[in-house]
């Protein structure tokens, strides 16, 4: 151990004690931000931006599929993949439990309507949009705009489901992001205080 040099009080000395802290620090900065700039992990939501927020409730029929559609845009400059979108919940009532994905054309409506089946796939009842073709392995440009459709099995008679956040799987070239974006939608089946359940149920999750 150099007794001198920790004990040396002059400038010099100061100088050489601070460059042996600084390059060690400027060496990790270095490789830090190599390491971020190269990594297949990417960072937040990236440029995925979907258009969901706020609250949404419902009274559904126990025996009918209903659809959820939401629009999803690129704000990057390259285009990215989807390669898989969950519908979560926050384990007080059950999450939804989607039958298929796909993509759809834009739609005005995009909460619990009707599913009705087509040959090249599903659409909302009475709302528009067509089928666009699988949701997973689909690429959206930065100038595209996608409705995001599912198709979700109804609860049983006199039970609910709760849908809290929307995940996103996707990746732009070899980096992958997972994008979470809130947004609370109950839906509860049966009898005349469907609609009033479903609507505490959603006021409770969001709040």
């Amino acid at each position: 151990m150099d007794i001198v040099g920790l004990t040396d009080v002059s400038m010099r000395g100061r100088l050489s004690r601070h460059r042996r802290v600084l390059i060690p620090l400027i060496v990790a900065a270095v490789l830090v931000g190599a390491f971020l700039g190269w990594v297949p992990i990417g960072l937040g939501n990236g440029p995925l931006n979907a258009s969901v927020n706020g609250t949404s409730f419902g009274a559904v029929s126990s025996r009918l599929p209903v659809g959820v559609a939401t629009d999803v845009y690129n704000s990057g400059g390259s285009a990215f993949v989807i390669d898989s979108v969950q519908l979560l919940g926050d384990d007080s009532y059950p999450a939804p439990h989607v039958l298929a994905t796909e993509a759809m054309s834009q739609t005005a409506c995009g909460f619990l309507f009707p599913v009705r089946t087509t040959p090249d796939g599903f659409v909302l009842k009475g709302c528009g949009g067509r089928p666009l073709g699988p949701l997973n392995g689909r690429a959206v440009g930065n100038s595209a705009d996608v409705m995001v459709a599912f198709k979700i099995a109804p609860p049983p008679a006199g039970a609910c489901w709760l849908m809290t956040r929307i995940v996103t799987h996707y990746h732009v070239g070899i980096r992958h992001y997972v994008a979470t974006d809130s947004f609370v939608l109950a839906a509860c089946a049966g009898g005349a205080k469907a609609e009033s359940n479903a609507s505490a149920i959603a006021d409770s999750a969001a709040s």
